[in-house]
């Protein structure tokens, strides 16, 4: 009955001003009037249980909660005063749960996203939102509030992986989930590896087995739509993969398991569509494909991958890094031109002997895929021989480089042929007979098909038998091929530079080919030149084909 008349003494005249507060404050809890209680908060400046106080109300938690959302609405944002800052930052400050902490963050983050965050709340936001610092809300904010953070702060795709990294590298996760101590330093060592280069990261994914993605869920507030779980297969390997874009590569880490791999593809559509979108794909899926490169994670294995990317890959560091996080002072300091320091002598004698295992094991997996398949079987080993010359040369072993990367040629390498010959042709130190030699091992490598090998001796008219499919393929490798070059082809079709390229050097660079076929192969050659594809623009000069390259 009270409450049914308060609006009718509402009304009564000569009320104080105290008697007219605490009457509007109960009336707009009746009419569950949320924004009229804010506004009262934000005339007298005060936060609500102050509010409640001062109007010697009692504390009432249930109306208390709702209005935070309100809080926020209350200031003019295109000209929002310090006092008004204050005022918010002391609401923040009153909420008793982390959930409340979270919304109100998000209202704060959506309500100054199309204009200038004022100083005051933009500290609240950096202190408690970035995925930067070592308590944050980040990994609970929904997408579209991480969206306008990533453009405001310029945050990179790479602390979407930092989540799961964080977890599967605790402690906890030894009782939980049976993780050896080795695999979570692994982990651990990886994510900090990967800091160096966060500014460089684009799409990201990450793929998991149904037990650890089921553990996640139960970490995390919120799943990010780049987190997924493997597709059920009962043969699926048990290891966590993480696949980023870094500019014109991909990286594709499998987190655990026997050989704990990096592998690195080039960044054509293709490998993306497969990688990225593919939602059958698996890890065994994944090691059918054709990589550029491999790395080990065994010991000093940052430096040699650094290298690796500087050098080889063309990827750096994010800008103006003077030290590689994740490694200890004595190696950690950074030169953009020189990479990392060279480990000490002791690390790389261990780290030899780790790779002789290491790499017998990754062959041992490879040849069990198809990509080997019209390999012969001394081609097959040549392929073990290679990365171990490979290795040697890393290691500054040269002697052994020699024997090895001499094997891998004998054996019907076109890769280790090409290396031997370019050695002997290079080396200052060679004579006539030696050079001659490395001439011939450029024409074995051309004969096989070798691209770089067949421009060199192109170009220098070094004799070599122009590549030709063995006729010994089998009707199986037959129809594998035929189906690999519909799939090229239609990649072609739908704007892959690289298949552009595959698809025209193959004819173009083949003696006996049609008029026909060899006019098609110009035109793929010319198209990808067109559109800024490198290799095709040298191509392209070198038959003269003609082409406008776009600008």
């Amino acid at each position: 009955m009270l409450i049914e008349t308060m609006s009718i003494v509402r009304d009564i005249p000569n009320l104080n001003q105290l008697s007219k507060q605490r009457l509007d404050w109960l009336l707009a809890i009746k009419q569950q009037d949320f924004n009229t209680l804010a506004a009262m908060c934000y005339q007298s400046h005060v936060i609500p249980y102050a509010m409640i106080r001062q109007l010697r109300l009692p504390k009432s938690n249930h109306y208390e909660k709702m209005l935070p959302s309100y809080i926020i609405q209350q200031v003019n944002i295109k000209n929002i005063t310090e006092k008004d800052q204050v005022w918010l930052l002391s609401n923040f400050d009153a909420l008793v749960t982390t959930q409340e902490c979270i919304i109100f963050c998000e209202e704060l983050i959506n309500t100054f996203n199309k204009g200038r965050t004022p100083k005051l709340i933009l500290q609240l936001i950096q202190d408690k939102c970035l995925p930067t610092q070592n308590e944050t809300y980040w990994y609970s904010l929904q997408e579209k509030t991480k969206d306008i953070l990533k453009k405001q702060f310029m945050i990179s795709s790479y602390y979407e992986l930092t989540a799961i990294s964080r977890i599967l590298s605790h402690e906890n996760t030894e009782l939980d989930l049976g993780f050896e101590d080795h695999e979570r330093r692994q982990i651990h060592s990886r994510t900090m590896f990967w800091s160096n280069y966060s500014s460089r990261f684009n799409r990201v994914r990450a793929l998991l087995p149904n037990e650890i993605y089921r553990y996640i869920e139960t970490k995390l507030k919120r799943l990010s739509p780049q987190i997924e779980c493997f597709d059920q297969d009962g043969n699926q390997e048990q290891s966590e993969v993480f696949i980023f874009e870094l500019s014109n590569i991909i990286v594709v880490e499998f987190l655990r398991g026997e050989l704990s791999e990096t592998r690195f593809f080039k960044n054509t559509e293709w490998n993306a569509k497969r990688l990225f979108d593919d939602k059958r794909l698996s890890s065994a899926a994944i090691r059918e494909m054709s990589q550029m490169e491999v790395h080990d994670h065994l010991s000093t294995w940052q430096y040699f991958c650094e290298k690796l990317l500087r050098q080889k890959l063309q990827v750096k560091p994010n800008d103006n890094l003077p030290y590689f996080k994740g490694l200890p002072p004595a190696v950690n300091t950074y030169d953009a031109k020189i990479g990392l320091p060279k480990p000490a002598h002791n690390f790389l004698s261990e780290r030899a002997l780790k790779l002789e295992r290491w790499v017998e094991l990754f062959w041992s997996a490879e040849f069990k895929t198809s990509k080997y398949g019209h390999q012969s079987g001394l081609q097959l080993k040549s392929n073990l021989y290679l990365s171990k010359a490979l290795i040697a040369k890393q290691l500054d072993n040269y002697e052994e480089y020699e024997l090895f990367i001499k094997k891998a040629a004998n054996q019907g390498n076109p890769e280790a042929m090409w290396q031997l010959g370019k050695s002997m042709l290079l080396n200052r130190k060679s004579d006539a007979k030696i050079r001659k030699y490395g001439e011939e091992w450029i024409g074995k490598a051309a004969s096989f098909g070798h691209v770089e090998a067949v421009e060199l001796a192109t170009r220098f008219k070094l004799a070599f038998i122009p590549y030709k499919v063995s006729s010994s393929i089998t009707n199986n490798d037959e129809t594998d091929i035929k189906t690999k070059n519909m799939e090229q082809e239609k990649a072609a079709n739908e704007g892959d530079l690289d298949a552009m390229y595959q698809l025209g050097r193959r004819s173009l660079l083949k003696k006996g080919d049609l008029l026909s076929d060899r006019l098609v192969a110009e035109r793929w050659i010319a198209k990808a030149a067109i559109l800024g594809h490198e290799d095709a623009l040298k191509l392209a000069i070198k038959f003269k084909l003609p082409f406008v390259k776009k600008k």
